[in-house]
């Protein structure tokens, strides 16, 4: 389709009383600055579109007074003449003023505004003008070729390249791995993805995989912090003196076993009641029966002080083993105050760790956010393990108060078994003192054997044996307390030399985990290693279509070049869409390269749509010879000789 404007007519638009241009294939409109060229534009797009050059539908169309005001009374309108394809058609706007009078009012009072419709004289709704424009042409179409800098100026660059993408159509995958021996590995790779998601892929492995390389020598030092010290320590010396402690301790129990249980005091027990014997066969042999009830009294009495006896002994042993646990509770009062003091040093403890910022397979400076990542998984790693360490010291402090619990319970079932000891003790002296009184009456009644020389001789051995089963007795008590304290002191060191016997298990443990960390930093650099291969060939894959596209794109053009991608400091590829001539990015071009490029890129674009419009070039002045175009030509010059418009068709063909 061609479309050419024959001819524009304005009435009262943006200042310009009245104007008729009747055009050529090349038409030179000429004019100082705010002589109205740009109006000219305006005046025809919103003929079409209802938008100025600037693409805005709130410009203002109303002729305004010196000082600013908006003059009533005034229809503004724009009739244009196009040649569609040979056809003329005439198009004609008028926007006007809305006086409307009300009921009892000498005067109508403006109220709005309204717009006409014409298409060659026809009245005509707006939907149905819109309608009618929308079939000729499409805006953004139209703009683009109408326009030689729309395409630069106006269009994203996201927008721009894919305009290009489309004329010049895609480069397939197989063309660019066929055009690159490198790329030959790539489609096993690539699978049924597209390159971008590919990327996208590795790049969220390669972060993860560096992310967890970053961290791996963080957990392996903080693995080697945390091994208990064993120096001057050995597992073998460690399990020789367990051996030999636990042997000490069983001789020990044993010990206590034989004295408790000893042979010397059952014969001085037996001998004892030999002598008893004897002496209540004097007692019978004298036929009396009150030295019969003075034995029988006397056996009572030695009960008696037997039961007296085992009671105090049992409450020393008793009262020993009170201070004993004491002892012990002291000690475990002060390990609770080491392990929190020890939780507080840990608790106080802040985190501090120096990223290194460089990538260890290529040597770069890593992306801040990357680095921000590492610094995190440092952070947490390092929470991780001063939260573990610290419930191990909670742990410790908890079992170590639930020892002090068990030993004070037992202390005051300890102390509940002394009273009750203490009481049946009293109890039994009282009974000790009333039955040796019964006996002194009894003995009071018996003289003549009492009084014989065998009778005391025996009497005298009865009570040498019974002292010296009283202090077999006492000295049976006072070794047993004294190996028990030995006991606990061996049993001390023998928890002591277990726990220095684990250590060596945990460095084991921690020593495989830190062995299970190197292989995976082994793995996974290799992995690494692997993905910065493909991300290569995705690279590579990037550049060749690079190449492939913009030779492609460029074949398009006469004159114009297209920068799509942008290298990037750590070596990928960035889309973009810049315009270049011979090397010239379009932001540095000047005005006529800017304006023959924008020529140029409308010739390929009308091609393209297959549509060739009226181009309206602006600033021509800039440009001593226009590149050639099929397109029909308006162009605009800053003239100061020129006060007023002055439209020349052109004596000369564009060149």
């Amino acid at each position: 389709m061609r479309i050419e404007l024959r001819s524009l007519t304005l009435t009262n638009f943006k200042g310009i009383r009245s104007l008729g241009i009747s055009f050529s294939p090349f038409t030179q409109i000429f004019g100082e600055n705010a002589t109205g060229k740009t109006s000219v534009v305006d005046a025809f797009l919103w003929l079409l579109f209802d938008k100025d050059s600037q693409n805005k539908k709130d410009f203002s169309v109303k002729t305004l007074s010196p000082d600013g005001k908006e003059v009533h009374f005034l229809d503004h309108a724009v009739e244009g003449v196009l040649v569609v394809d040979g056809k003329p058609v005439k198009l004609r706007k008028v926007f006007a003023e809305k006086w409307t009078k009300k009921r009892g009012s000498a005067t109508a009072e403006f109220t709005g505004h309204t717009t006409t419709y014409y298409i060659d004289d026809v009245p005509k709704k707006a939907k149905e003008y819109k309608d009618f424009i929308d079939s000729l042409v499409n805006e953004d179409v139209f703009r683009l070729l109408t326009n030689p800098v729309y395409f630069n100026v106006y269009m994203k660059w996201e927008e721009r390249r894919k305009t290009l993408l489309d004329i010049a159509g895609d480069v397939s995958t197989d063309e660019v791995v066929a055009s690159n021996k490198a790329l030959k590995n790539l489609p096993a790779i690539l699978g049924d993805r597209e390159i971008d998601d590919l990327r996208k892929i590795i790049t969220q492995q390669r972060k993860k995989i560096n992310d967890e390389l970053q961290s791996i020598p963080t957990r392996i030092d903080e693995a080697n912090r945390s091994k208990p010290d064993v120096e001057g320590l050995t597992e073998s010396d460690l399990s020789r003196e367990i051996e030999s402690l636990k042997a000490q301790i069983s001789l020990k129990d044993s010990k206590i076993d034989r004295l408790q249980n000893g042979t010397e005091v059952a014969e001085q027990q037996n001998k004892l009641r030999e002598v008893e014997g004897e002496l209540l066969e004097i007692k019978n042999s004298a036929k009396s029966s009150v030295v019969d009830d003075v034995a029988a009294q006397r056996k009572v009495v030695s009960d008696a002080e037997q039961r007296v006896y085992e009671l105090t002994s049992k409450i020393k042993s008793t009262n020993r083993m009170i201070e004993s646990n004491n002892e012990t509770l002291q000690e475990l009062r002060d390990k609770i105050q080491r392990l929190g003091a020890q939780y507080n040093e840990v608790n106080a403890e802040e985190f501090s760790h120096d990223v290194d910022g460089t990538c260890h397979a290529c040597g770069q400076d890593l992306p801040a956010d990357q680095v921000e990542a590492a610094h995190q998984k440092a952070l947490e790693e390092f929470n991780r393990s001063k939260s573990s360490r610290l419930e191990i010291l909670k742990d410790r402090g908890f079992k170590t108060k639930d020892e002090i619990q068990k030993l004070e319970s037992e202390n005051q079932e300890l102390s509940r078994q002394a009273d009750r000891l203490k009481n049946e003790a009293e109890a039994a002296e009282f009974e000790l003192a009333t039955a040796k009184k019964k006996l002194e009456e009894l003995q009071s009644q018996v003289t003549d054997v009492a009084e014989s020389s065998e009778y005391v001789a025996k009497e005298q051995e009865r009570v040498s044996i019974a002292n010296k089963i009283a202090s077999l007795r006492q000295s049976v008590l006072n070794d047993v307390q004294e190996i028990r304290q030995e006991l606990m002191d061996l049993r001390d060191e023998l928890r002591q030399k277990e726990t220095q016997l684990s250590f060596f298990g945990q460095i084991e443990r921690i020593d495989g985990r830190i062995e299970e960390l190197k292989q995976q930093e082994r793995k996974l650099a290799s992995e690494y290693e692997e993905l910065e291969e493909q991300l290569y060939m995705t690279e590579e894959f990037i550049k060749t279509k690079v190449n492939l596209l913009e030779d492609k794109i460029s074949s398009k053009f006469k004159y114009a070049r297209f920068k799509l991608f942008d290298d990037q400091i750590n070596g990928g590829l960035k889309e973009t869409c810049e315009t270049l001539y011979k090397g010239v990015p379009y932001k540095d071009m000047n005005n006529a390269a800017r304006i023959n490029i924008g020529l140029d890129i409308i010739n390929t674009l009308s091609e393209h749509y297959g549509l060739t419009a009226p181009i309206f070039v602006d600033n021509a002045e800039a440009v001593t010879a226009l590149a050639e175009t099929q397109s029909q030509v308006i162009a605009l010059y800053v003239s100061a000789a020129d006060k007023k418009l002055r439209v020349e068709p052109s004596i000369e063909e564009a060149v």
